[in-house]
């Protein structure tokens, strides 16, 4: 499917198939905001110890990991990790490829 094909569809399955359609880049996304969420200091170090830092997921839609990943993010709640994970997934890279795919979607 095209990405255009993507945003046509529901919210998430619109998200899985930007991820299908862009793998390297929501790869490329999760390293970003594990270096910057989980690495030493990081935010969310110890919160999602056992979830986000070790495996790119969180378990529970709403629970203490997720909101401190969405958080850091969040230039409203601090977002500790914003700039670094920007930096990272900037113009024309994998990682910007995916999110101009899900930010499409509905």
């Amino acid at each position: 499917m095209t990405d255009q094909q993507c945003a046509a569809e529901a919210e998430m399955a619109c998200i899985d198939c930007c991820q299908t359609n862009h793998t390297s880049g929501i790869q490329a996304l999760v390293m970003a905001i594990q270096s910057c969420a989980c690495g030493t200091g990081g935010p969310c170090a110890t919160t999602c110890a056992s979830e986000y830092c070790a495996n790119g997921a969180v378990n529970t839609t709403g629970d203490a990991c997720d909101t401190c990943i969405s958080n850091s993010l969040d230039p409203d709640a601090g977002g500790a990790c914003l700039t670094p994970v920007e930096t990272a997934c900037g113009a024309g890279s994998a990682c910007d490829q995916y999110l101009s795919c899900a930010n499409g979607c509905p």
